[in-house]
């Protein structure tokens, strides 16, 4: 417990009228910073100082990435590039040209390759074959070839949906494009001609011409025109895809078929 200390006053000197001011008036606080506006200067500065550190950090960066200022304020304008919906937009598909895939058409062709030993005769009694008939035995090699004419593709052919981002070709249906012999593998093999019997050469055309229809019907029958339709929808397909993904979009790639032609028949195969 401590003691009262006793004060005594404090002598002055001069009169009363020399005195100002007025006893025990307190004395207001001094405020940090020079005044009313100090405060206020001092948090400015403080986001100032934040501002720049933030400049710093994100120059830093872009220097860092190799970014430049146009690049990256290109960057955002696409981000927040939207439409009146607040969607983002995005650039039209356009409908490719037909050229390329006109040019596709000697990729769609298949061919099968056939031998077969072809006997063909002068058509006569036996009796009168012996002395004036004919025959003779060709060893045919020969192919059949098919496909999906792509050079008659116009741009109706090519058709895009919107509402389910899909772009569809239409193909012709596959159809037989060339029937031949390979004349340096193709040969008489016999010949047997009567006592009387004068050269023919309607063996030769006739024995050449029932090969390749044998060859034919053993093409159709084994689906050369199914494998054909299926060849050209795969690699038209697979080029579409290719040639629209060079926009960056994606877009799907559809094919149509025609029905298989069956009826119409080069001349090559007659």
């Amino acid at each position: 417990m401590t003691e009262p200390i006793e004060t005594q006053p404090l002598p002055f000197s001069g009169t009363p009228s020399q005195l100002s001011g007025t006893p025990n008036q307190p004395v207001p606080p001094v405020r940090s910073g020079g005044g009313g506006g100090g405060g206020c200067l001092y948090l400015l500065g403080g986001s100032v100082g934040c501002l720049a550190l933030i400049v710093a950090l994100l120059a830093a960066a872009l220097f860092a990435t190799g970014t430049t200022i146009s690049n990256f304020v290109n960057g955002l304008g696409g981000i927040f590039q939207v439409n009146g919906f607040g969607v983002q937009q995005t650039k039209a598909f356009v409908i490719p040209e037909v050229e390329p895939f006109t040019n596709l058409s000697a990729l769609t062709t298949i061919t099968y390759n056939y031998a077969n030993a072809v006997t063909v005769s002068t058509d006569m009694p036996p009796a009168i074959q012996a002395l004036y008939g004919n025959s003779q035995v060709l060893v045919a090699v020969g192919s059949i070839e098919a496909g999906v004419d792509l050079g008659g593709l116009t741009r109706d052919d090519l058709t895009y949906d919107a509402t389910q981002n899909t772009l569809t070709i239409s193909l012709p249906g596959a159809r037989i494009t060339n029937c031949y012999l390979n004349d340096q593998k193709t040969y008489v093999a016999e010949r047997v001609s009567g006592l009387f019997a004068a050269d023919s050469t309607v063996l030769d055309t006739e024995s050449r011409r029932y090969a390749l229809q044998q060859f034919l019907t053993i093409a159709q029958e084994g689906n050369i025109l199914l494998d054909a339709q299926s060849r050209a929808a795969t690699i038209v397909q697979e080029f579409g895809q290719a040639l629209v993904g060079t926009g960056g979009q994606d877009v799907k790639v559809a094919i149509v078929s025609e029905p298989i032609n069956t009826v119409t028949l080069p001349e090559t195969c007659g």
